[in-house]
């Protein structure tokens, strides 16, 4: 079960529009972001530049950091977060989940999180969808998309902001596809260059770069 008292807190951070608010509002509800982290496997992300995550925990005045996760992977995020909550005197962990994406994800965060005495605290947990991205556009926050399922969206897409045109076509695009709109199951991702919480936006430099699934944003420089 989720808890809202105040506390010392993890924000597992992507970098994208979910991540990021999240943040907000738990910080809103009181909770001290002690700092943003990132669990990665040792490979570079497509959906998430690291280097831009960086620039936004250093815009948010925010510590960050980036762990590598080993193999089992489950015993691994968990002996990792165990250490990192013990090291820094977290009580609580903050995740961007708007819902259960697939069966392998269903519940494993409360799972983890019990067995290790932390608090799970999920601010867009089943929040509806076309409200919480109609939320997003109203709060003028500065997003870009980074990568697109290319069986859903053309390339355009990459670099594109997310605003109330591109919002119109996304609930389009769900109802025509079946999608989730908010690309919970990977459809599409996001990156946030501006917000109330940033002192300085983010600038990015990119080209277009593909895989046989996927359109994405390859960052030159920022």
């Amino acid at each position: 079960m989720d808890e809202e008292e105040c506390m010392r807190v993890l924000v597992l951070w992507t970098g994208g529009k979910d991540s990021y608010h999240a943040y907000r509002k738990a910080k809103a509800m009181g909770h001290q972001a002690v700092s943003l982290v990132t669990f990665t496997g040792g490979e570079k992300f497509k959906c998430h530049n690291q280097d831009a995550m960086r620039l936004q925990a250093r815009a948010m005045k925010v510590p960050y950091q980036i762990r590598k996760i080993g193999d089992p992977f489950i015993v691994s995020y968990k002996e990792t977060l165990r250490e990192m909550c013990k090291s820094l005197n977290v009580e609580g962990i903050v995740t961007g989940d708007l819902g259960v994406p697939d069966s392998f994800h269903e519940n494993w965060m409360e799972r983890i999180c019990s067995e290790l005495g932390l608090k799970l605290v999920r601010p867009l947990w089943n929040k509806d969808r076309k409200e919480y991205l109609k939320e997003l556009v109203d709060q003028k926050t500065e997003i870009i998309i980074t990568c697109v399922l290319k069986k859903l969206f053309g390339a355009e897409w990459v670099g594109k902001k997310l605003d109330g045109s591109a919002l119109a076509e996304i609930l389009e695009l769900s109802e025509k596809k079946g999608m989730d709109p908010c690309g919970e199951k990977g459809e599409y991702h996001t990156l946030v260059l501006d917000g109330e919480d940033f002192c300085s936006k983010l600038k990015v430099s990119y080209t277009l770069g593909e895989t046989t699934d996927l359109w994405y944003l390859k960052a030159e420089k920022f």
